[in-house]
């Protein structure tokens, strides 16, 4: 489980940023993923951040059980759309604080069931 926390005007540095963690952390072959994006505080991002983000997100989507972004910005949502669309998958986009949280809830304790049955 992964969870991002994005704060004002986001650039390439942050994608590269997001994908190294994201690559050290779970490696090329770690499935059901939980992956939150908390965009709140979000107030715009660079051309080359949401082209990267999606190219990112595309890679990444299908390893996931739960890709859920929070956003509040029109602008931040215009461009996480843009993603969703070119990533097709199931990448949910919620604008409720309350529904972000209750995804995120949920998925903590689906992934700590699923460490149970792994590791009896």
């Amino acid at each position: 489980m992964m969870v991002f926390k994005y704060k004002g005007h986001t650039d390439v540095g942050h994608i590269e940023f997001i994908e190294r963690t994201f690559d050290e952390t779970f490696g090329p072959d770690q499935n059901h993923l939980h992956l939150f994006v908390d965009s709140e505080d979000q107030t715009g991002y660079d051309a080359e951040f949401r082209k990267r983000t999606s190219a990112w997100s595309s890679r990444v989507e299908p390893r996931t059980d739960t890709y859920c972004v929070f956003v509040k910005s029109r602008l931040v949502a215009i461009g996480v759309a843009i993603t969703v669309l070119a990533v097709g998958g199931r990448v949910s986009v919620v604008s409720n604080r309350n529904v972000f949280r209750s995804r995120l809830e949920a998925s903590v304790r689906q992934s700590l069931a699923r460490a149970k049955t792994s590791n009896p």
